[in-house]
């Protein structure tokens, strides 16, 4: 069972590494001194860093989701757990070194934790919540996913409400706004004629700002308050204060691409009822609407922009503080355009300010980069799923692909009723039993294994209990289709040896 954790942090860290040092190349050979080049050949190894953080420990959580731990001592969601958890915390040294090596400043290992925990529970914390959700959710329809699924509708409702800003003021992630930010704020409420409901320092080391439109709240990190001037800061306010005052519909449109997720939390049911094809369907209408929704939000940072623009207090102070916030963030002037922001080049020349540097050209595709990890990353989880029992059904061993099974999946009804077949033909009568009984508890409504387990009573001598296993398979057996009824020969033979067995009942 912790082989799946141990597997994930092996491949976390050799996929990430790899694929860092595969997107560095270009950084690495030019050694470049200008801010806007070091961003732009610096970005893709950041990226990569950041991307891989989350993408390889979620391959693993979601493969140990197909574990039949019938004997595990933790639940699959807990091995999950133990797969992401372990995946996502190897890579902080690592990305660590990669800001040092190809960011703007250098970063700690503890601040770069402290972050990203900020930005999560601040920021996302339904989207933790859900995950979690997601790992617990039954494959049959029950009770039990419909009670998931409201806590997950409601999470949403108390995130969009503030409640990630509760949350992270509970544990120190959030502070509020120092003299400093309260006297700027004010400025800027006062020349956009909008009034935040409170202005909060977010404990994150990059800088920016955030407006939380349905509680009515302004952030700013702790990066943002280091990297701009008085003027600019209250621009950037402006703008977030420019979010606020969105009209509802908007607002709507912007929680209905949040809630849109919440059907992926019902893939395994889906799964389970429809086969595959239904939850590629939801899928395919959740990416569609978020492609949708996508221009809606970049329409709303163009119309940010705009009052940021109409309220600053001297012309090009907006324009000069986005610079500042790249500059710190080390983040490239121009992206590729499926961003919601655009880019700081295009946000300067609209405002009428020339970049004292030419336009570049957006960082390389990362495409050589992702490739051979990925290819890694699905090789060494099919090597470790497939290869073990692979190797014990060529030999033709059956107890070794039972106990592979075991070791492999967590444990299920099939390789201990295999096992219980072999202790019996080799004369071991309490193994047999012991395995049998093991099997029958993993799965009772199966009379394969109540028939073996009646068979392996009888010849101990134990016959009122084979009695009564034998007398339950052939009443589950009455109630399978015809088709499915594969048990039959075998409880033939049990009905003999119980019809055999010596009476009084053996030990």
């Amino acid at each position: 069972m912790l082989v799946y954790p141990l597997v994930t942090i092996l491949l976390t860290a050799i996929c990430a590494a790899g694929s860092v040092w595969l997107a560095g190349w270009s950084f690495r050979r030019r050694r470049p001194d200008h801010w806007v080049e070091r961003a732009r050949l610096g970005w893709p190894p950041r990226r990569m860093a950041i991307a891989w953080s989350w993408v390889a420990p979620t391959t693993g959580a979601l493969l140990a989701l197909r574990l039949d731990c019938d004997l595990c001592p933790l639940p699959r969601g807990a091995v999950a757990a133990l797969c992401f958890a372990g995946g996502w915390l190897v890579t902080l040294p690592l990305r660590a070194a990669v800001e040092r090596r190809y960011g703007p400043h250098p970063v700690t290992t503890p601040a770069l934790a402290r972050s990203a925990v900020t930005m999560g529970l601040v920021l996302f914390p339904h989207l933790l919540v859900w995950l979690a959700l997601a790992a617990l959710m039954p494959a049959a329809w029950s009770p039990l996913t419909w009670l998931l699924t409201a806590a997950a509708l409601l999470t949403g409702v108390l995130a969009f409400a503030g409640g990630g800003l509760r949350v992270g003021r509970l544990l120190g992630l959030v502070r509020p706004a120092p003299e400093r930010l309260e006297r700027l704020l004010a400025r800027a409420t006062e020349r956009v004629g909008r009034r935040p409901r409170a202005g909060w320092v977010l404990e994150v080391r990059s800088a920016n700002a955030f407006a939380f439109s349905w509680s009515g709240d302004v952030g700013v990190t702790r990066g943002g308050l280091q990297a701009l001037e008085d003027p600019g800061l209250v621009s950037v306010l402006a703008h977030e204060l420019g979010h606020l005052a969105e009209s509802r519909t908007v607002r709507v449109m912007r929680a209905a691409g949040t809630f849109a997720l919440v059907p992926l939390l019902l893939i395994r049911p889906l799964v389970a009822s429809f086969g595959w094809s239904a939850p590629l369907i939801v899928v395919g209408l959740v990416m569609a609407l978020s492609i949708a929704l996508r221009r809606v939000r970049r329409a709303m940072e163009v119309r940010a922009d705009a009052v940021a623009h109409e309220h600053e207090e001297d012309p090009g102070d907006y324009a000069r503080a986005l610079e500042s916030l790249y500059r710190f963030n080390g983040a490239p002037p121009v992206l590729h355009k499926r961003g919601v922001h655009p880019s700081l080049f295009d946000r300067m020349t609209a405002a009428g300010l020339e970049p004292d540097y030419p336009k570049p050209p957006p960082p390389k595709p990362a495409r050589l980069a992702v490739f051979p990890p990925a290819i890694l990353l699905v090789l060494g989880w099919a090597g470790l799923m497939v290869l073990p029992p692979g190797l014990a059904a060529a030999t033709l061993d059956d107890r070794l692909w039972a106990w592979q099974e075991i070791a492999m999946t967590g444990g299920h009804a099939e390789p201990l009723g295999l096992l219980a077949d072999l202790a019996w033909e080799e004369g071991d009568l309490l193994e047999a039993v012991t395995y049998g009984r093991a099997a029958v508890a993993l799965a009772p409504e199966d009379p394969w294994h109540r028939a073996g387990l009646a068979w392996s009573l009888a010849t101990t001598g134990a016959c009122a209990e084979a009695a009564e296993q034998l007398a339950a398979g052939r009443r589950l057996m009455a109630a399978e289709p015809p088709e499915f009824r594969t048990a039959g020969e075998r409880l033939e033979g049990a009905v003999a040896a119980v019809a055999s067995c010596p009476r009084p009942d053996g030990p």
